[in-house]
């Protein structure tokens, strides 16, 4: 059955809200689809329109955010084509649409190879903030709990709550333990063999990787690799991490080759992890 939905299309501040009557629980809803002609859902991979509403939006110019109580607004799960915004997120509470926003950094340029675009993305989803207001440090290491956090977001943890003491004994006090606990219980995150997290050691490319791949496992993206990995370091890469560094390259989200190295224990660089962590998303069915 389809739920009973109604969205009306309030402008406020610049912000579109989505106000939706839940009258029914939304459990079965796989996607809310707004198009020019009207409002869809998705229920079972089928879709069906509850709404013959007009809506004369830009859509690829368009974003949607959480507002959360005057908290700090927070990512919501969904992608733009030319004629549709999809929202994927199966949390539809004090949804807003918006206009995207150019980015505030001045040391990043549109021209430079780890492209300004997947930057450009992940701010608008709200993912990555800048080091400071005006300025991204693309040459900077990232930290496990910098990267950790990015990755909560993306999966919309950021506001998850554990009741139970933290897996992992340096987590308490720490500014992420909620969203490192949250990615523990998924299995997203491992601690190190003496029971830490390492919340404030550089992040490096494969274990990057490892995270990135059950990520996407949690997205219900199959990242079984199917290609051997074609890197002129490939010893170099843990045993560990050698299935999802293969699914990455094999999945051009990794720049691979013979002749190419992937320097699995170099620091991972805030302009690598934007390229790789934005076109890692894009592979689901959420972004």
């Amino acid at each position: 059955d389809v739920p009973n939905i109604d969205i009306n299309f309030d402008g406020e501040d610049d912000k579109i809200e989505i106000s939706i009557d839940e009258s029914e629980k939304l459990e079965s809803l796989d996607e809310l689809t707004i198009k020019g002609d009207g409002i869809y859902v998705t229920i079972n991979g089928k879709e069906q329109k509850v709404s013959d509403a007009k809506n004369d939006l830009d859509f690829p110019k368009l974003r949607v955010i959480r507002d959360n109580d005057n908290a700090a607004d927070s990512t919501v799960m969904h992608y733009t084509t030319e004629s549709s915004l999809v929202i994927t997120s199966k949390n539809l509470k004090n949804l807003y649409i918006t206009s995207t926003v150019p980015v505030p950094f001045t040391d990043i340029k549109n021209n430079e190879w780890y492209q300004y675009k997947e930057i450009e993305d992940l701010y608008n989803y709200l993912i990555v903030k800048g080091t400071t207001a005006t300025t991204y440090s693309p040459k900077a290491s990232i930290t496990r709990s910098e990267f950790a956090v990015m990755v909560a977001r993306a999966l919309e943890l950021t506001s998850y709550k554990t009741d139970t003491s933290y897996s992992l004994r340096d987590l308490d006090g720490k500014w992420y333990a909620e969203e490192i606990q949250a990615l523990v219980n998924l299995g997203i995150i491992e601690g190190f063999s003496d029971g830490t997290f390492g919340g404030s050691k550089e992040l490096s490319r494969q274990q990057a990787a490892v995270i990135i791949s059950r990520m996407l496992e949690h997205l219900n993206v199959d990242t079984h690799a199917t290609k051997d990995i074609k890197f002129a370091d490939v010893q170099k890469i843990s045993d560990y991490a050698k299935d999802s560094v293969n699914f990455l390259a094999q999945n051009d989200i990794l720049v691979n080759g013979e002749n190419v190295n992937f320097n699995p224990h170099n620091d991972l660089t805030r302009d690598h992890m934007a390229k790789v962590l934005a076109k890692a998303l894009r592979l689901s069915d959420f972004y």
